[in-house]
């Protein structure tokens, strides 16, 4: 981890939905763009195929959120041992201090 550079991920403060043909392709992609915080809006355009593969993640994803936000609401002098434990689950990795 050393090694790796920390990239910033903006926060999205909402989304917006389109749909576009791109040149050179005969199927309609969807388009998502996330307005950001301080940023300008980031636009991803995926094949709905794609997209649609995606919607069980996206729920299981806010479904972990949630439960992590009510541990941490119901656990609050124990968050950072809560999020370490958490993170060490899904990462295998721990983070520290010294990197």
């Amino acid at each position: 981890m050393a090694d790796e550079e920390f990239i910033p991920v903006p926060l999205a403060t909402g989304a917006n939905f389109g749909i576009s043909v791109f040149e050179g392709h005969v199927d309609p992609v969807v388009v998502l763009a996330f307005p950001v915080e301080g940023g300008n809006p980031v636009q991803v355009a995926m094949f709905p195929d794609a997209l649609e593969s995606l919607v069980p993640l996206m729920v299981a994803a806010c479904i972990r959120a949630r439960v992590v936000n009510e541990m941490i609401t119901t656990f609050p002098e124990q968050r950072d041992d809560i999020l370490k434990n958490i993170m060490f689950r899904w990462t295998g990795t721990i983070e520290d201090d010294g990197g």
